[in-house]
């Protein structure tokens, strides 16, 4: 994706945005997931 968005933009700025817009996201959902995911619920029942 973000070499994909480096060539779209035509330099490597692109790749760097892209990265940093994926890290913008992408931290925010995993501590929402921690938030929403309790320990009980990931635990494997037989």
């Amino acid at each position: 994706m973000c070499g994909y968005t480096a060539d779209l933009m035509g330099s490597p700025k692109g790749g760097i945005l892209a990265a940093a817009g994926l890290s913008a996201v992408t931290v925010p959902m995993y501590l929402l997931h921690r938030k929403l995911a309790r320990h009980e619920t990931m635990l494997a029942r037989p």
